[in-house]
This record gives structure tokens, sequence and C-alpha cells, in this order.
């Protein structure tokens, strides 16, 4: 028979907080990977695919994960303020990469000026309107996860 080991709550919480500093480490190293290899090489997409699935999939994975379990992935307390900081910084930085993508290809910036300033704009709204619109629906289902539960655990 297997002997069972009894461990103490706190090895035990300090062994998942290593474990989340390694996944958090991994993911930065993915994402990093994939911009260096992306920007700095130029690499082909198939060169970083695997790193680019990898990445997306584990942040995909954890948000699901976490408004499956009713965790709040959005603070209660300033869900509206938080929505709109993080989609004007995601806005901002998608906006960022356009004028990176196309700065190569316009031979002066006088000549595309106009056009490139338009695809910065609607490049930032659209970003910035989308990132909005998940925030507030993970939000919400989060909520709705949350009473879900609440319910759940009222009737036991």
């Amino acid at each position: 028979m297997r002997k069972s080991i009894k461990q103490d709550e706190r090895v035990v919480s300090e062994k998942r907080k290593i474990g989340s500093d390694a996944c958090q480490l991994l993911m930065v190293y993915l994402i990093g990977s994939v911009l260096v290899q992306q920007y700095v090489f130029q690499a082909p997409f198939k060169a970083y695919a695997v790193e680019f699935v990898g990445f997306f999939g584990a942040s995909l994975y954890i948000v699901i994960r976490a408004l499956m379990r009713g965790h709040e992935v959005v603070p209660k307390k300033n869900a509206t303020k938080t929505a709109v900081i993080n989609s004007l910084v995601t806005g901002v930085t998608i906006a960022l990469v356009t004028v990176f993508l196309n700065s190569g290809n316009a031979t002066t910036v006088s000549e595309k000026g106009g056009a490139l300033a338009m695809s910065i704009g609607i490049s930032f709204v659209v970003a910035t309107g989308a990132s909005f619109v998940l925030y507030m629906g993970m939000n919400w289902w989060s909520r709705k996860r949350q009473k879900a539960l609440e319910q759940e655990c009222d009737q036991e």
C-alpha cells in the first residue's frame, strides 16, 4: 500500500507559489522569444509558431480556467475603470506595433503619412473597443459564475 504523507499547508502553499512563478517565467520567455524572432530577426511565422501557440494557448487556458472557477479576472471594486485603463493600454500597444510594422514599408514618413496616421488611428480605436468588450465580457461571465457558485453552496 501507498503511504499517505501529510504535508503542512504552508509547505503545499509554497510549492504552489513556486510552480506559479515558474509558469509566469515561462510565459515571459515565450512571449519574449516570439517578439525577438518576429521584430529583431524578422523570422517567418513558422520559425516561432510553437512559442506563439504555447504562449497564447496557455494564456487562454489560464483565463478560461479562472473564469470557470469563479475567480475575479477584473477586480470588483473598480471593474469599469480597470477595463478602460487596460483597453487603452492595449490600444496604444497595438497602435505602436502598427507604427513599427508600417514604418519599414514606407520609404519616407511623408510619403505615406496620411495613410499611416489613418491606419494607426483605426488600429487604436478597434483594439481599444475590442479589448474593452472582452474585458467587460470576462467580468460579466466571472460575476455570473460567482453567483452560480454561491447559489450552489447555499443550497447545500
